[in-house]
């Protein structure tokens, strides 16, 4: 979670245009996820990545999913007047699939560029 929790801020703090969102209610976006989708080998950083962004885009497409979280004292909801908006929470989003994006295709120029450096006999 940790590890999460601090790319998410950074993505957000480094946004050209910030989204709307607070520090905690990223936390309690993450604290909210499943343990399936936590649960990963620990040099499989990218992996968690990648499910983060899948449960954001389920909390974007149901709103009865957002409407039921709580953040992490139970004290509120996460997405409520005080809280975190749908705005916000696809502006994170983004940010994070615009990183796995930029990932993907790094990666991909990196192993065409590795087969090409072969030596062929």
């Amino acid at each position: 979670m940790r590890k999460l929790v601090r790319l998410l801020k950074s993505l957000k703090y480094d946004a050209d245009v910030k989204p709307d969102i607070t520090s905690y209610d990223i936390v309690s976006i993450v604290y909210n996820m499943p343990d399936n989708l936590l649960d990963i080998a620990t040099d499989a950083e990218p992996l968690l990545a990648q499910n983060c962004s899948l449960y954001m885009d389920a909390l974007e497409e149901n709103d009865r999913l957002r409407t039921v979280i709580m953040v992490p004292n139970g004290m509120r909801k996460v997405f409520c007047a005080e809280g975190a908006s749908l705005t916000g929470l696809k502006g994170l989003n983004g940010e994070l699939k615009q990183l796995l994006w930029e990932i993907e295709n790094d990666l991909k120029r990196s192993f065409r560029k590795l087969s090409e450096a072969r030596i062929r006999y």
